[in-house]
């Protein structure tokens, strides 16, 4: 069997509100995309923000 070398995440959306009654650590939580750039991966990270894929 083939290992992957692939990550994949899903990203909801927050509504307007709900991210202006967040502080710093819960923005950076929920906005930030942490280890894009691996050596030998690739790590995607789909957000229903634009319905687009990062990676």
């Amino acid at each position: 069997m083939n290992q992957s070398h692939t990550d994949y995440t899903s990203r909801f959306a927050i509504d307007p509100v709900a991210a202006a009654a967040m502080g710093t650590d819960e923005l950076r939580h929920n906005f930030h995309i942490d280890g894009l750039f691996q050596p030998g991966r690739i790590s995607l990270t789909y957000t229903h923000y634009d319905r687009m894929i990062v990676g």
